[in-house]
């Protein structure tokens, strides 16, 4: 575009080929006739206007201006009489300052994406002749102001929201469904899609939406499906959706950025995708969907629970998890841990050494309402703990094939709750065979250094070993 200091006419239609307004244009200070039309121009510098009082004629037609709203500082040209902006794809309102116009006689705003409504101060505008509002004027609050706001790359393109293609609306042009997969829709979702309260299904799928799903589901209370799988979205599940008793299909899948902890939905959401994220289910509690997610979130046990005993005396088998869910143990109703069976493989081939139990043998001597303990074929080292009179409760325990050393304790041998004790295959272990209570019907001991002692009273654990109290050794019954 050529441009002289002495220009009162520049005609620049259809030659610009980048978005770059003409800022050049400011010096020209005696222009009275600018046409900028059918350009790439996106916005419109202050600058430029500011000195250029002797405009009469500005035509901005066709332009793309991407729902931005129509500068205010245009309504400061004093001589302006013709104002172009058709189809430009501006948005908002019309601007207040263009009450000062006092010499507007032309006044074009069609087919742009204008919301509210036509101001009254326009009737006070003496001189206008021409105006044209041809177009849609999206009411300010409703649905197509809404999506113009929280889609403007789909919706500032439109006159009319519910005629866009994957758009249905009701027979108030409330929007009730919005399937817009693969639109190349980006940035944010804005807050005000809560708005959308006859929305029932919305599908924005595939496209390259960021940053955290808004936390206003809570208000589309008619919204059965929700499918925006492929995104670029973050952060975890609002709430608030996680609340909507209407939904029913989810899709959250292909966000890798999203993460925390899954929320708990109702059982009326029956179809729901969440793999290839980075949410995790928690193990605390029993969720009706888990959306197909299997990562399990880190656990922290709560200090002083069975739990969080359990944690420190086998983080190997129990840190970062919830110790209820972890295969072979059981609670009871109240999340107390009651029985944990956790035998090693067999000691015969090739065995599996990190499902192996080393060290010396765990004091669970909190877990106050223990019943049942199986860590037979591990590798458990040392003594048994002198724990088990705190456990009142405690009916049988298996520590066969292990690598314990030392005596029987004697709070096992008190127990009167014990009916099964199998200790056979510890050959470590020694010293004389307590007396048991006649509960226990059920004991081995076979393999072992331990030996019987003359006149014992209850099972004798299948060992045939004597002590010899007189020549004080041990002595087989052969």
């Amino acid at each position: 575009m050529i441009l002289q200091n002495n220009s009162r006419l520049v005609d620049g239609a259809g030659k610009t080929v980048d978005s770059a307004f003409p800022k050049e244009l400011a010096a020209l200070t005696g222009l009275t006739n600018i046409n900028l039309s059918k350009n790439a121009y996106t916005s419109i510098p202050e600058s430029v206007f500011a000195n250029l009082t002797a405009l009469e004629q500005l035509t901005l037609d066709g332009n793309n201006f991407d729902g931005k709203p129509i500068p205010s500082f245009l309504g400061n040209l004093p001589s302006i009489s013709t104002l172009s902006l058709s189809s430009s794809g501006f948005g908002g309102e019309i601007p207040a300052s263009f009450e000062k116009l006092t010499k507007l006689q032309s006044l074009d705003f069609a087919n742009n994406n204008l919301q509210g409504t036509i101001p009254s101060w326009i009737n006070n505008l003496q001189k206008l002749r021409v105006l044209q509002v041809l177009g849609y004027f999206a009411p300010a609050g409703s649905d197509c102001a809404i999506l113009q706001d929280t889609i403007p790359s789909v919706f500032s393109k439109y006159s009319d929201c519910c005629k866009v293609d994957g758009v249905s609306c009701d027979a108030d042009n409330r929007a009730t469904k919005l399937l817009l997969p693969t639109k190349s829709i980006s940035g944010q979702l804005s807050v005000k899609i809560g708005g959308l309260t006859k929305l029932e299904e919305l599908d924005l799928s595939n496209n390259a939406i960021e940053g955290p799903l808004p936390d206003t589901f809570d208000k589309l209370t008619s919204l059965a499906s929700l499918n925006v799988a492929n995104n670029k979205l973050t952060g975890p599940v609002p709430k608030t959706l996680a609340q909507l008793a209407s939904l029913t299909k989810l899709d959250i899948s292909g966000n890798t950025g999203m993460d925390g902890t899954l929320p708990g939905f109702p059982a009326t959401l029956t179809d729901c995708k969440g793999t290839d994220t980075g949410i995790c289910v928690p193990q605390d509690v029993t969720l009706a969907q888990s959306c197909g997610i299997t990562k399990n979130c880190p656990y922290t046990a709560p200090a002083g629970s069975d739990c969080a005993g359990l944690q420190q005396q086998l983080p190997f088998m129990f840190a970062g998890k919830s110790c209820c869910k972890v295969p072979g143990v059981s609670c009871n109703k109240d999340g107390r841990v009651t029985s944990i069976i956790k035998p090693g493989p067999k000691k015969t081939g090739k065995r599996d050494v990190a499902s192996i139990i080393t060290g010396r043998f765990p004091d669970l001597g909190n877990l106050t309402y223990l019943e049942k303990i199986d860590f037979s074929n591990n590798d458990i080292e040392g003594p048994l703990p002198d724990m088990f009179d705190k456990l009142t409760s405690f009916t049988s325990l298996n520590v066969a094939n292990n690598k314990l050393t030392g005596p029987i304790p004697k709070t096992l041998a008190q127990l009167a709750s014990l009916t099964k004790l199998d200790i056979s295959g510890n050959t470590g272990m020694d010293g004389t065979l307590p007396g048991f209570p006649a509960t226990l019907t059920d004991c081995k001991g076979t393999d072992t250094g331990i030996c019987v002692p003359p006149g014992l009273t209850g099972t004798d654990c299948g060992i045939e070993t004597k002590y010899d109290h007189d020549n004080n050794h041990d002595h087989g019954d052969d």
